[in-house]
């Protein structure tokens, strides 16, 4: 949805960005977060600058590990390998909220979630939503048609889609429904992401 939207607005290609097992999210507070991929599960890391929780500016985070407390060792290694260096400033990585994956598949934190969500994860927040209901969230934000939503739901069906690490080529009826300009913006979004556009 989000290739979408740049069609329309190509000045704000860096909200959302893949790199590799990396997705990151950005807005125009300075608010920035990473959620990283892997076998093992999910980590994610968030900032923003007007939590509390947040060092001031040019100062090294301190007690950093109270983000983490209860992450499952495996994890915490991910975090500590490829995570965090996508959240340093300068002077060392900086974070607010964080956020992993269970082996239940639910998600966890070292806080209460709504905490978690004041403190940056908020950026997150439609994509850890239901189905139906982050489309439309995503509908919202980006001012798409319910013709676009449709071609989205084709793709990335509620139940029955493609497997997660499958490679996803993207019709030309797709395409043409989600008005994609094939530049090399929107290219490296979606190939990020796993989608080609054929």
């Amino acid at each position: 949805m989000y290739a979408a939207y740049l069609a329309k607005n190509p000045d704000r290609q860096y909200d959302v960005t893949w790199e590799g097992h990396h997705y990151r999210r950005s807005d125009a507070s300075g608010a920035r977060g990473t959620v990283t991929f892997s076998k093992h599960g999910v980590v994610a890391v968030f900032f923003d600058p007007k939590s509390p929780r947040a060092p001031a500016p040019g100062k090294k985070q301190k007690k950093i590990e109270e983000h983490f407390k209860g992450i499952p060792d495996v994890l915490m290694s991910l975090a500590r390998r490829e995570t965090l260096g996508t959240m340093d400033d300068g002077v060392g990585p900086v974070v607010t909220a964080s956020f992993w994956s269970l082996p239940s598949g639910d998600l966890a934190g070292a806080r209460p979630w709504p905490r978690l969500v004041e403190d940056g994860v908020a950026l997150v927040e439609a994509e850890l939503d239901k189905h139906e209901t982050a489309l439309a969230a995503w509908a919202e934000r980006y001012a798409l048609g319910e013709d676009q939503v449709a071609a989205v739901r084709e793709v990335l069906p509620a139940k029955g889609g493609p497997p997660a690490n499958a490679r996803v080529v993207l019709s030309e009826a797709v395409r043409s429904a989600l008005r994609l300009l094939p530049n090399a913006v929107t290219r490296e979004l979606l190939e990020g992401a796993q989608f080609a556009l054929g």
